[in-house]
């Protein structure tokens, strides 16, 4: 009950993908984590990598990552990833959620998408003091995890984020 050919394959050219990347000088963590999310689709995986690299060293990198395990502290165990802005009870929900809106589709433009993220930070800050995610109204909690859970979902279609470790990029 071996692997099949298919698989070995598969396997064989992930294998020269994460060579080829820890080649180039990205970091081990950083190749690890985006190739544990979609590595199929080898052309973006790349992208992925080389673009989170980039960011990495113009030192953009650590406020997406900062952003990603803020919202993920609240959202992770939360399933459900509907929100409506009709339970909003502050401006920076609704700024949240228009900068969440506004972010280019996943798997479009890699650069796209990393540029938007990278500018995530501030709408998520402005959220997290002005609101409490944990609100004693239980559809005014649940629609605020809702949309972290949203973004958490969202982050992750780029690349499994705790596989990062905390000192290996600025």
């Amino acid at each position: 009950a071996g692997e099949t050919p298919t698989a070995e394959l598969v396997d064989f050219v992930l294998a020269r993908l994460r060579a080829t990347l820890t080649g180039e000088g990205l970091a081990t963590d950083l190749v690890e984590a985006v190739l544990a999310v979609n590595p199929r689709d080898l052309a973006h995986a790349a992208a992925r990598a080389r673009g989170m690299d980039a960011l990495a060293r113009a030192g953009s990198f650590g406020a997406v990552r900062a952003t990603f395990r803020r919202v993920a502290g609240l959202a992770k165990d939360h399933a459900d990833t509907s929100w409506s802005s009709a339970h909003f009870q502050h401006p920076s929900e609704h700024a949240l959620a228009d900068a969440f809106t506004e972010l280019p589709a996943a798997g479009s433009d890699v650069d796209a998408e990393l540029a938007a993220l990278a500018t995530f930070r501030p709408a998520v800050d402005a959220f997290f003091e002005n609101v409490l995610v944990m609100s004693d109204d239980a559809d005014v909690r649940a629609n605020r995890l809702g949309l972290l859970r949203a973004i958490l979902v969202r982050f992750g279609a780029l690349a499994d984020f705790s596989r990062f470790s905390t000192e290996a990029l600025p």
